[in-house]
């Protein structure tokens, strides 16, 4: 439903109480003021799932998007050194989706037990933070802050991005035995004292890159992708074929099948068990 359709039209409130009545699970996302425009029918949902929704945490009263990729940290470990980037895709919205869903699951297996629905929250900042991984621990542990490495992995070597003649590869040499693969595909000495042992290698990453590079610039990346496979070496090519895909839907465009859902519903209420109360998934920000 377009935002300002509900609060004008009673057909439409009638056909937002009859899915909110039937519904397993409302999602809401921004905050939950951002529904004001419904009018009563805050309260209406609210009486019928017996819960008041609501939002709190860090900036839950802001229009944050995908700037938290910046307030929770991720760009200050992206990009190349001294120049933050921020990723190429909406990494902030994807996993606070993916914990809400995981917070929603929980609260269905919850609801068979108690007959009774629980609001989910989620936030992009949380989100952030969640993901931080081993470099969250970097900081709780080891007291260190983690700084942007490029397209190197900042606490192993070599493992990243490489230039090749005609494009580029990734390689990841994950462990010692994996690190003397790819020195034997390369031609570089596994034993050099500047690489020893993976704490040297990092600490000569720029040295180490720049002298695999010079190798792989000699050859195709299909042709190091073949040797490095061989070795046993993981690896990853930019590049790759398409697949085609379905667009988003359009505005209305599952109205049809959403009002026949309900009628077979109703049909079904008629005749089984009371429904249990729905579980809700909000996405303050």
């Amino acid at each position: 439903m377009a935002r300002g359709e509900v609060g004008n039209d009673a057909r439409q409130k009638g056909f937002f109480i009859q899915t909110m009545d039937q519904a397993e699970v409302d999602t809401k996302c921004l905050a939950f003021e951002c529904f004001s425009h419904m009018g009563s029918l805050t309260h209406l949902w609210s009486a019928m799932n017996d819960q008041t929704p609501h939002h709190d945490g860090p900036l839950s009263g802001h229009l944050v998007l995908d700037l938290a990729q910046g307030e929770g940290g991720l760009m200050s470990l992206t990009g190349e050194p001294g120049a933050p980037a921020k990723a190429g895709t909406p990494v902030a919205d994807l996993p606070a989706g993916i914990f809400g869903v995981s917070g929603v699951l929980a609260a269905l297996l919850e609801r068979q037990g108690t007959a009774r629905g629980r609001v989910v929250r989620t936030s992009l900042l949380s989100s952030m933070v969640g993901i931080h991984s081993f470099q969250g621990t970097r900081w709780t542990v080891a007291g260190e802050i983690p700084r942007t490495t490029g397209n190197q992995h900042p606490a192993i070597a070599p493992y990243g991005l490489f230039r090749c003649a005609d494009g580029d590869l990734r390689l990841a040499a994950g462990s010692e035995s994996l690190w003397r693969a790819v020195a034997e595909v390369t031609g570089l000495d596994p034993d050099d004292p500047r690489y020893a042992g993976n704490a040297e290698r990092v600490r000569n990453r720029t040295e180490l890159a720049a002298e695999l590079e010079a190798v792989f610039s000699r050859g195709s990346a299909e042709q190091w992708i073949g040797r490095l496979d061989a070795a046993g070496v993981p690896w990853s090519f930019n590049g790759g074929g398409r697949t085609r895909r379905l667009p988003p839907p359009t505005l209305g465009q599952h109205d049809r099948s959403v009002r026949d859902w309900q009628d077979l519903e109703d049909a079904a209420r008629d005749t089984g068990p009371a429904r249990a109360p729905t579980a809700t998934a909000g996405a303050p920000r």
